[in-house]
C-alpha cells in the first residue's frame, strides 16, 4: 500500500471523527497513526485491527512527531493487519470502521486521554512494554 493512499484515508478518517464527535474533539488533537508507520517498539499487533489508550499519544509522542500539538486522543490502524485479511477492496471503508470503532473506546472513557503529569521516561518505557506485550497476543 502507498503511503500517499494511506494517509488520504487517514485524512478521510480524522474528518469522519471530528464530524461524528463534533463536540467531544472540538478543541483536541486526534491522532491517527497506522502500524506501518511505528517503530518496532510496540512490536506486531497480530490480533487487533486498531487499539487506543488514554495515553497512547504520550507513549507515541515520537511518532507522531512534528504533527504533535499537545495532549489528545490517539488511535492506532493496524494497516499491515488489514491488508493481509480484508484485502485492499474496500480500504477506505474498513478503516473508517476500525477508526469508528476505536472513537467509540475514546468517546466512552470518563475523559478523552488520562491525564499523567510530568511522566518519567522509565514509567513511559514500563507502559510501552507492557502494551506491547498486550498486543503481542494473536486472538
Amino acid at each position: 500500500m502507498t503511503n500517499s493512499r494511506v494517509e488520504s484515508i487517514l485524512i478521510q478518517a480524522r474528518d469522519l471523527c471530528r464530524r461524528v464527535a463534533p463536540i467531544d474533539l472540538k478543541d483536541v488533537p486526534l491522532y491517527l497513526l497506522p502500524t506501518s508507520r511505528l517503530t518496532a517498539k510496540l512490536g506486531a499487533a497480530r490480533g487487533c485491527f486498531g487499539f487506543t489508550t488514554g495515553t497512547l499519544d504520550l507513549l507515541l509522542k515520537d511518532e507522531i512527531g512534528d504533527d504533535w500539538q499537545g495532549r489528545g486522543p490517539c488511535i492506532v490502524i493496524n494497516d499491515d493487519l488489514i491488508l493481509s485479511k480484508l484485502g485492499d477492496r474496500y480500504l477506505a471503508a474498513d478503516f473508517c470502521g476500525i477508526v469508528l470503532h476505536e472513537l467509540a473506546h475514546v468517546l466512552l472513557r470518563p475523559e478523552l486521554f488520562t491525564e499523567w503529569k510530568d511522566p518519567v521516561p522509565e514509567q513511559l518505557d514500563a507502559k510501552v512494554r507492557q502494551l506491547a506485550n498486550h498486543l503481542a497476543i494473536d486472538r
